[in-house]
């Protein structure tokens, strides 16, 4: 696709900058930038397949996005490269955490044979670095219930950083768990992000579902814990 030398000059012949035209439209300014690399066309939209933006692991449950037309996608897939895209979790976890908040950093690995990573506390070759917040927000018996913002989106990172520290997820059999369980417990709670257009607050949550392990602990925790981050 090449360059849409026309609307530039156009766009320059008016006296406008990108931001300009783009409020005029009402598209975001990243749009027409695309447009005229010749990124982006418009045309292009009639044939476009809605897709994922985030992922979540297998046998794990909560909030994916998916954008409806190849501009939303294109920003989207930004936003998440440029971690301007928030991401909560909700996670059970074996044993009593005596910190009951931090960082956790590393380095991480994968094997791509066994779909397994490792974690190091130095860089090795092949790895990329890690870091992960965690919040406790109750215990249970033997387990706990955590918070967790994701600071970097590696494959498995939660559940590999979390089992590196001796406290596997629930039900968690390839990181240390030796409690079978149907899923493992691991939930997308939150995504939160600015409008591309607006640059509006766009705050999504999602409730666990009632049953155990969430059940274990009261469900006004984990709507507080949502309100929290609440920007309203």
């Amino acid at each position: 696709m090449g360059k849409n030398i026309a609307m530039k000059e156009a766009r320059a012949k008016a006296g406008l900058s990108q931001q300009e035209l783009a409020d005029r439209l009402g598209v975001s300014r990243q749009t027409i930038n695309a447009i005229e690399k010749g990124d982006y066309n418009p045309k292009d939209e009639n044939s476009f397949t809605p897709a994922l933006v985030n992922r979540i692991d297998r046998n794990t449950g909560g909030i994916v996005i998916a954008a409806k037309n190849a501009e939303s996608l294109r920003i989207l897939n930004q936003k998440l490269k440029d971690r301007e895209l928030e991401k909560y979790y909700l996670c059970v976890v074996h044993g009593k955490i005596s910190k009951k908040s931090g960082m956790l950093t590393g380095w991480l690995s994968k094997d791509e044979k066994k779909n397994k990573v490792y974690v190091y506390d130095k860089s090795v070759v092949g790895s990329k670095e890690i870091r992960t917040k965690y919040k406790v927000l109750k215990d249970s018996g033997d387990m706990s219930l955590l918070e967790i913002e994701l600071l970097t989106g590696r494959t498995h990172q939660i559940r590999v950083q979390c089992a590196s520290r001796k406290m596997p997820l629930l039900g968690d059999e390839k990181y240390g768990s030796r409690i079978h369980t149907k899923n493992i417990a691991l939930w997308s709670n939150r995504l939160a992000f600015d409008h591309p257009v607006t640059k509006k607050p766009i705050d999504i949550t999602l409730d666990p579902p009632k049953t155990e392990p969430w059940i274990w602990f009261n469900q006004e925790t984990l709507q507080l814990t949502q309100c929290s981050h609440c920007p309203y």
